[in-house]
């Protein structure tokens, strides 16, 4: 057995546990449907992952569009935080490994600027009761996605010439964060996305009721 296959069985693991605890109601049962639909969302997220690394850069050196970012955010402005967080594991994880880059440089970078951008869009959306709009908190997760990729580069190479990226990828951050926050509004006033999103509610709300 080789190295990735090594590491891909407990990150298949890990992968069904961390969904069968975001799902998991309080009396210890878990809702099928729920779990259907995160996995829906997940597997959505992980193939815009693999497409999006086929998709020439733009315009600087691995800078991407940031589309698993799209629902990532749908699920963390219209889902719950806790989803949102399961399903972005999963999806650096297997993306990664999938792209042959876990334990690299760039994965590193992936994970890095992908907790970035997780933790500073919670906390703008957190923060202020989600009163502030998707576009703000996207725009500024793809920049602070931008700035973690860079430390890590930086933490690899030892040349702090790296950050004179910086500017240039901030610049090229704002677009790709207002379109995903573009796509994120259009997806959420599409009937089928937001049947989907009221059934993992719905699935809080037989929850609470049962307990």
């Amino acid at each position: 057995m080789n190295l990735r296959a090594m590491i891909s069985m407990p990150l298949v693991f890990l992968s069904i546990f961390l969904l069968y605890f975001s799902t998991k109601k309080e009396e210890g049962s878990p809702s099928i449907r729920k779990i259907a639909t995160l996995g829906m969302y997940g597997a959505m997220a992980i193939a815009l992952g693999i497409y999006e690394s086929f998709l020439p850069d733009l315009f600087l050196p691995g800078m991407k569009l940031g589309l698993p970012n799209v629902i990532i955010l749908l699920l963390m402005a219209y889902v719950g935080f806790k989803e949102a967080l399961v399903v972005d594991i999963i999806r650096v994880l297997l993306v990664s490994l999938l792209r042959g880059t876990f334990l690299s440089m760039g994965g590193f970078m992936s994970l890095a600027g992908a907790s970035a951008s997780f933790l500073v869009m919670w906390l703008v959306l957190f923060l202020s009761k989600r009163k502030l709009t998707v576009y703000f908190a996207s725009i500024l997760g793809a920049v602070c996605h931008c700035v973690a990729q860079l430390w890590v580069g930086y933490l690899y190479i030892g040349n702090p010439a790296i950050f004179l990226y910086l500017p240039w990828m901030a610049l090229l951050a704002l677009g790709t964060g207002f379109l995903s926050a573009a796509l994120v509004r259009l997806l959420s006033r599409i009937p089928w996305f937001a049947k989907k999103s009221q059934n993992i509610d719905a699935s809080h709300k037989v929850g609470e009721t049962e307990k």
